[in-house]
């Protein structure tokens, strides 16, 4: 593994869900289906020595990560990594 850049990109796709008797009422609570976009560039300086930056939910996709309780999935995030090869 020598000197280089490297990119990716992927989408996480999920259909419709939906749980019943949410709430007072007992409805039935639906989120239509979305995708959500990751990115990635590695940049590999020396052949022991490589940084890495990930981007999660690229464009800030706000949707529910489970119907149940209703918890939003994660917002747009970033992680840079370093990593060392001995």
């Amino acid at each position: 593994m020598g000197q280089g850049l490297t990119l990716g990109a992927g989408v996480r796709w999920q259909s419709e869900i939906h749980s019943d008797n949410q709430g007072p009422n007992g409805a039935r609570f639906t989120q239509g289906g979305y995708a959500v976009v990751d990115a990635m560039a590695r940049y590999a300086l020396t052949r022991q020595l490589a940084a890495t930056l990930n981007l999660y939910n690229l464009t800030d996709k706000e949707y529910y990560a489970t119907t149940g309780n209703a918890y939003y999935g994660e917002p747009l995030s970033v992680r840079l990594g370093v990593e060392a090869r001995f």
